[in-house]
């Protein structure tokens, strides 16, 4: 069975800088950051990522629950439009569903095109 989950633009940018970098990185910023829970979860979700539906979504999405549950998401403009803008450079759109493989495929390609680890890092 197939989990789906939700993810927006800036999470989106943030699995690119993770795939092009540096994970243990990126995981220890997280662990410092949010703690263990959700240091955990996005190793996880980086091992199952190849196995995964996404739904592209705005405003809260599976990362944001994990990292503040039961706290309402503060969704500016601001970061409304980010995250419009991250989808924008990989060509996904809000309610779109991708298969996580070929999300790391877009996130790859955008890499070699720019050289780039993700648009959230020139």
């Amino acid at each position: 069975m197939i989990n789906t989950i939700k993810l927006r633009g800036h999470h989106i940018a943030f699995i690119g800088e993770c795939i092009n970098g540096s994970l243990e990185t990126a995981i220890s910023k997280v662990k410092s950051r949010y703690g263990r829970d959700v240091s955990d979860y996005i190793s996880n979700l980086f091992k199952s990522l190849n196995f995964l539906d996404i739904k592209i979504t705005e405003g809260r999405d599976s990362i944001c629950t994990v990292c503040s549950p039961g706290i309402k998401c503060i969704y500016s403009v601001g970061l409304k439009n980010k995250d419009r803008e991250c989808l924008e450079y990989y060509h996904l759109e809000i309610g779109q569903k991708i298969n996580g493989s070929n999300l790391i495929g877009l996130i790859k390609d955008y890499y070699k095109k720019t050289g780039s680890l993700s648009p959230r890092v020139p």
